[in-house]
């Protein structure tokens, strides 16, 4: 079995929105490390530790086929030494509606190197809330305090 060596966190970070895009469940699960510490929160979804219920859970999603097509807007990159942490919008349409629908994630990701390649080790998504008319989005020059 021939083992997909990603470069980069970027590289990686390609090849999963391509997996996603194309429903590619073996790209997929190539992308993460087969680690039972993982993490994958889907939108709305639960929190699915370990590569066997992440393995389930991308089965039941690609399974279906979905046309979809994903764009990915980085927002900001943290690389470290063994650890990539990226935070993106995932611009998402899929298709046989109509119109498409369409919907904007906000995601992280992150990456650890594991002496080879890159792999991902934590994938969570949510649906990008509403900004109100007229208020500006909140941005790294300008923190927001939740608590």
């Amino acid at each position: 079995m021939q083992v997909t060596i990603y470069t980069t966190a970027e590289a990686a970070e390609a090849a999963f929105y391509k997996a996603l895009e194309t429903a590619d469940f073996t790209t997929m699960m190539s992308v993460w490390e087969h680690s039972p510490t993982v993490l994958c929160i889907h939108p709305l979804g639960t929190s699915l530790q370990g590569i066997e219920q992440i393995r389930s859970s991308w089965q039941n999603i690609l399974r279906n086929n979905p046309a979809l097509r994903v764009v990915c807007e980085p927002i900001q990159q943290r690389p470290e030494q063994a650890l990539a942490i990226h935070s993106v919008r995932e611009h998402i349409t899929v298709f046989g509606s109509n119109p498409p629908l369409q919907q904007t994630m906000l995601a992280t990701n992150i990456y650890r190197f594991d002496g080879q390649g890159w792999r991902m080790i934590l994938h969570h998504s949510s649906p990008q809330p509403a900004t109100p008319t007229g208020m500006p989005e909140a941005t790294a020059s300008r923190p927001t305090r939740l608590h």
